[in-house]
């Protein structure tokens, strides 16, 4: 039984480490354009690649059992210490969670832009270096149910036999500290007034930024995780104190591989010679969505 629980919390730490050591810095961050305060501006050449994650700040939590050893009497929200004798209480919400903490990022050679909109028209362009400081990730992933494999039926409500599945639950990003130093000439005055304004947008990017990628990406990582935790899902049931006829069903809108975000995020338009190309969007057709 010990065994069993140690290969279960190895490969989910396994896939978890994969994922963000690997998927995540390999996110590009696109241009940031925009107007603010009267100011048109433009930030871009960013990567994530300059994330540093190291192992030893990512924690792994399934049914419980954290990774590290000192999760129970840590001062995270999610573990907090427990009475002798007392068992945590596990959330199906919160089966399994990925908590990542004390990200560091040196981004050198960003290229901005700015121009007044007003008088005097001032405008300028350079470049930059930040230093993104004790940036946090936590991902939060739900156990539900799905038709079993082996069930005739594909109609959730009528399956008579169900098996346990993850999906994304939440996922949250923050950063502590953000310092910027702009690279200009003779108008230095100018790009230190202009340093406070792109600071609060960058750190604001990063993280919209970082939290689409664990979006899009997720599937990946749940696909991995599915697959892995397949044989252990009684062992997490019991562990959990979960019973499957109390677990929510799973809907259409729920994560839970690379299927969900293929099909409906990605489009791929291929031209085979080179033509006029024009774009029409509608915003008033009443679906509250943006169509090309």
């Amino acid at each position: 039984d010990d065994q069993a629980r140690r290969n279960m919390v190895a490969g989910a730490t396994d896939s978890a480490l994969e994922f963000l050591l690997k998927v995540l810095p390999s996110v590009e961050i696109p241009k940031l354009e925009g107007v603010k305060d009267g100011n048109m501006f433009s930030i871009e050449n960013l990567s994530m690649e300059a994330f540093k994650i190291r192992k030893e700040d990512i924690d792994v939590q399934i049914a419980g059992i954290s990774t590290n050893a000192y999760a129970a009497s840590s001062s995270h929200p999610s573990t907090p210490p427990l009475p002798e004798g007392e068992e945590p209480t596990v959330l199906a919400t919160e089966l399994l969670v990925i908590r990542v903490d004390n990200i560091q990022a040196s981004l050198e050679g960003i290229k901005w832009s700015f121009g007044q909109t007003y008088f005097p028209h001032l405008k300028g362009a350079g470049e930059a270096n930040a230093t993104i400081e004790n940036a946090h990730l936590l991902l939060k992933f739900e156990l539900r149910k799905k038709p079993a494999v082996s069930s005739p039926s594909s109609n959730f409500q009528d399956a008579a036999e169900f098996e346990p599945v993850l999906c994304l639950h939440d996922r949250q990003c923050s950063i502590e500290a953000v310092s910027l130093q702009l690279k200009g000439d003779s108008l230095s005055w100018l790009y230190n007034m202009m340093a406070s304004l792109f600071k609060g947008l960058l750190k604001d990017y990063v993280v919209k930024t970082v939290l689409e990628a664990l979006t899009n990406s997720s599937g990946y990582l749940l696909e991995t995780l599915n697959e892995n935790l397949e044989q252990h899902w009684p062992l997490i049931l019991k562990m959990s104190k979960l019973n499957i006829d109390e677990l929510l069903v799973l809907d259409e809108n729920a994560i839970t591989d690379t299927t969900q975000i293929l099909g409906k995020d990605i489009i791929e338009l291929v031209w085979r010679e080179p033509v006029p190309l024009g774009m029409k969007l509608l915003m008033n057709d009443g679906s509250g969505e943006v169509k090309v």
